[in-house]
């Protein structure tokens, strides 16, 4: 062969050697490109496509209450759930469909097979579709394995934390409700709203590798993050007295007809809620008693009204402590039970003629309260109903929370000063109301409504919430609680406007109020809002309560002959729970009241006899 030749085969050798060689060296960059300088992000990358990750939701916390009753707990049920991307053929989906109706006779078949076609019949991409909801915990890990076990994809079982309340209907407006959100619970009203953060906690997560099918491949399970439960929450709520507080109002809804009624009971000096309750509620367990506005509404922080006469001693009593009026003073009410002010008229429901303070208070007169305001001046009469909370939010974790109405006196026209005061051209909520009692029966010391008593967690255990308390009375003078409460007294005996209150062996001090109801700015006839508010024993008071009617019906409409029964059954009910022995023996109580009845007629007398001397009629013997 010639050397031409030879040189031309030589180097289309070389060539073809250098070529392979060039190859080579450019795989061989390639390989350790991708092999050494982009594995992490090539590892990454390729494991999205087969490795996820969901989330394991932890216990939430429970609500219980004082004495550690549960009110609120947990039930760990499953979702069913179905992804149509994973499994398009129509006869595997049929399968799945008869599997499960099988299993679960509850479910249908036909709106099962209808779920999972919601691809098909919307026409567009659906990876998510559920087939049951609160399906029992056992029962949905037993049809899983069988799931697993016929190799059926699409499929997943998720565990969901649902609410259970194992009390019904009790405490159900405070507790408030949660909601499944996307196979998540989150509380949505009440203290579930409220403490929804603290409730919830921190939910875990779990990362695994799924086949092609969607199904989690065994072994590759990892929880690379651990939940932390909720937080527990501890109320001063005591569950007996709550007990107690339900089954009287139950009775006084029925028994007034009323449109609502409510109730609570606080401690007095520490201001701890010991029972609330309303009626209308709801069961918390079934969303369809929801449906009434009125019942699901928390009407005892939300619903502000005119309250009437339960305002008067507040008004009374710091015109005593301020020294504008005394013990003996003599208000002069009139003979003919009106007053006219203003040029308008003020009326009395009955003669109270020449009245002492206390006797202004016992017979709730509007005209003797009146003309005491009216001796105070309008500035003080608000710094008075200031003073006592009327006007603030409670700050209770209720929701909604009406701070009611006191306006300023700038706002005021020349009848509020005498209409103020008797608890008219003001809004109050019973849980404002419940605050100023309990000032009234603790001797003038503002408190703060507390109804959360711990919070407790895994890290810190129960911590106990502060006590907020002021050291300092409302009252300048001692005895000027001594004598409000003696006025107060004198009401629920013969001759003051709620007898009817009174408990057997104790010695009961509170206030009616009934007054009439406002709609589309005029007071409506025949429709009232019907309270009694008190405290017992009155000298060293156990709780205080305060009760309301929303247009009760029938004979008896006022707050003494509607809410001051039930007063004397919740507080003799309550005083037998809480071992409180009575003030005095029944015989001495007796006694009491029949001395009651004589003064009381003695009064009446001079009354009568004060009204025929105005007239110059000659007295009765």
């Amino acid at each position: 062969m010639p050397n031409k030749e030879l040189k031309t085969v030589f180097f289309r050798l070389l060539f073809f050697f250098l070529l392979v060689i060039a190859c080579f060296i450019f795989a061989g960059m390639q390989m350790y490109r991708i092999q050494i300088t982009r594995h992490d992000e090539l590892l990454r990358a390729a494991q999205a496509q087969y490795r996820s990750t969901m989330t394991e939701q932890t216990s939430m916390g429970e609500i219980y209450d004082c004495n550690g009753n549960r009110l609120v707990s947990n039930k760990f049920v499953k979702t069913i759930i179905f992804d149509p991307s994973i499994v398009p053929s129509a006869d595997d989906r049929e399968k799945i469909a008869h599997l499960l109706s099988h299993l679960m006779p509850e479910l249908d078949y036909k709106e099962l097979l209808r779920k999972m076609n919601s691809d098909v019949l919307s026409g567009k991409k659906v990876q998510y579709v559920v087939l049951a909801r609160d399906v029992d915990f056992e029962k949905a890990t037993e049809i899983e394995k069988n799931i697993i076990g016929m190799h059926m994809r699409g499929l997943t079982f998720k565990r969901v934390n649902r609410r259970f309340y194992p009390k019904g209907r009790m405490l159900a407006n405070v507790l408030g409700i949660s909601y499944i959100s996307n196979e998540e619970t989150t509380g949505v009203s009440g203290l579930e709203g409220t403490f929804k953060k603290e409730l919830k906690g921190e939910d875990g997560k779990i990362s695994y590798y799924q086949g092609g099918d969607g199904s989690i491949i065994r072994g590759t399970v990892n929880k690379h993050i651990s939940g932390q439960s909720g937080k527990n929450v501890y109320l001063t709520i005591n569950e007996p007295i709550q007990a107690i507080l339900e089954e009287e109002i139950d009775q006084l809804y029925a028994d007034t007809g009323s449109k609502a009624v409510y109730a609570a009971i606080a401690d007095p000096y520490t201001g701890d809620i010991l029972a609330i309750a309303q009626r209308p509620t709801f069961d918390p367990n079934d969303r369809r008693t929801m449906k009434d506005k009125l019942a699901s509404t928390n009407l005892i922080s939300a619903n502000p009204y005119e309250p009437g006469s339960v305002m008067k001693p507040f008004v009374v009593s710091m015109a005593l402590d301020d020294g504008v009026i005394k013990r003996d003073t003599i208000i002069r009410t009139g003979f003919d039970k009106t007053w006219f002010y203003a040029g308008r008229p003020l009326r009395d429901t009955h003669i109270v003629g020449n009245a002492t303070p206390l006797q202004v208070i016992q017979h709730s007169s509007n005209i003797g309260t009146a003309m005491i305001a009216v001796m105070l001046g309008e500035k003080r009469v608000y710094e008075i109903l200031s003073s006592f909370g009327f006007g603030r939010k409670t700050g209770l974790p209720i929701t909604p929370e009406s701070s009611g109405r006191l306006n300023p006196v700038k706002k005021w026209d020349s009848l509020t000063v005498t209409r103020i005061c008797i608890g008219h051209a003001i809004m109050v909520t019973p849980l404002q109301l419940l605050r100023a009692y309990c000032m009234l029966a603790n001797g003038g010391y503002p408190v703060q409504l507390r109804m959360i008593d711990a919070i407790e967690d895994e890290k810190n255990g129960k911590v106990k919430q502060p006590y907020l308390i002021s050291t300092e009375s409302v009252f300048k003078n001692p005895g000027t609680h001594r004598e409000v409460v003696r006025m107060l007294k004198t009401v629920t005996k013969p001759g003051g406007t709620s007898s009817q209150s009174a408990v057997p062996g104790f010695e009961v001090a509170g206030k009616t109020g009934t007054a009439n109801k406002i709609e589309n700015g005029r007071y409506v006839k025949g429709k009232y809002f019907s309270s009694f508010c008190g405290f017992i024993p009155a000298d060293n008071p156990k709780f205080v309560i305060v009760i309301t009617c929303d247009e009760p019906t029938g004979k008896n409409l006022y707050g003494g002959s509607t809410s001051g029964p039930a007063f004397a059954r919740i507080a003799k009910r309550t005083l037998d729970y809480m071992d409180v022995q009575p003030d005095m023996t029944l015989e001495e109580w007796e006694k009491m009241i029949s001395e009651a009845k004589k003064q009381s007629h003695k009064d009446m007398m001079k009354r009568e006899n004060d009204r025929r001397a105005s007239l110059g009629m000659a007295p009765l013997q």
